[in-house]
C-alpha cells in the first residue's frame, strides 16, 4: 500500500515526510531552509537550501554546491529554473550546453502542461517547489 506521511509542528511547518510503498521509499527532513534526504546507509544527505531567489543545490555526484535561480510569474509560480554551472557570467539558453534546469508551464488552476517547451531540452530538474511555491510530491501527484 502506498503511504505518504508527514510530521508538522503546531505552526504548520513541515519537519519530516516519508513516502513508502512505491518501490523506492523516500524520507525527507526539513530543518529551516535546509532539506535532507535519507540514503540507504541511514545517513541524511543534504539536498539543498532555499533562498529568496532560488536555492543552493548539493550535487552528490560531483561533490559541489551550486546556485539555482528561479524566475517566477506574478502569482509566485516557478516558471523557469536556471544556473550558471560553468561560471562564465552568462546563462546558456539553447542547445546541449543549456543551463536551464527546469521549465514549467501551467493550465489555469495549476495543472502542469507536459512537453519540452521552447527552450528546455533536458531531463526535468530536481526543483520540487513549482505551482504557487508549493512542494510537489512525486509519485502521489500532490501539491
Amino acid at each position: 500500500m502506498n503511504r505518504l506521511r508527514s510530521a508538522h509542528d503546531a505552526t504548520g511547518r513541515k519537519w519530516l515526510q516519508k513516502k513508502t510503498g512505491t518501490g523506492t521509499d523516500e524520507t525527507r527532513l526539513y530543518t529551516g531552509a535546509l532539506t535532507w534526504t535519507l540514503d540507504d546507509n541511514d545517513d541524511y544527505i543534504l539536498d539543498g537550501a532555499s533562498t529568496g531567489d532560488g536555492r543552493l543545490v548539493y550535487d552528490q555526484e560531483n561533490q559541489e554546491v551550486y546556485t539555482e535561480y528561479y524566475h517566477k510569474d506574478h502569482l509566485g509560480n516557478v516558471r523557469l529554473a536556471f544556473t550558471d554551472r560553468n561560471e562564465d557570467g552568462k546563462v546558456e539558453l539553447l542547445g546541449e550546453t543549456s543551463e536551464i534546469t527546469q521549465q514549467n508551464d501551467y493550465y489555469p488552476f495549476g495543472l502542469r502542461q507536459e512537453g519540452d517547451g521552447l527552450v528546455f531540452y533536458g531531463e526535468m530538474g530536481t526543483n520540487r517547489y513549482r505551482y504557487n511555491g508549493k512542494e510537489f510530491s512525486r509519485g502521489y501527484w500532490l501539491v
